[in-house]
């Protein structure tokens, strides 16, 4: 489905591992926590927002509460008839 905002930014990997890096070769373990807690902060508030945009999507549109309800069912379906069924929760 279109989405008019764009999604929520996510720290790279690669992003991840420089702030890793410089923190490593120009700082002592306590510099090196902080910046670790940095990208650990904005990679979590990532999925966070990314999650609230899910909610919202499924509350607010009604074409796309359709399809994700849609979607379970057919995964539903394709597990019954693989043998491996689950119970909603």
């Amino acid at each position: 489905m279109p989405n008019s905002e764009a999604p929520p930014p996510r720290v790279s990997p690669a992003a991840s591992r420089t702030v890793r890096d410089s923190a490593r070769q120009n700082s002592d373990d306590a510099n090196a926590r902080i910046e670790h807690d940095k990208v650990l902060a904005r990679i979590v508030t990532g999925m966070v927002k990314a999650d609230v945009e899910l909610f919202k999507q499924f509350m607010d549109n009604e074409g796309f509460k359709r399809w994700m309800t849609d979607r379970r069912s057919s995964c539903e379906q394709a597990g019954a008839a693989a043998g491996t069924t689950r119970s909603a929760p």
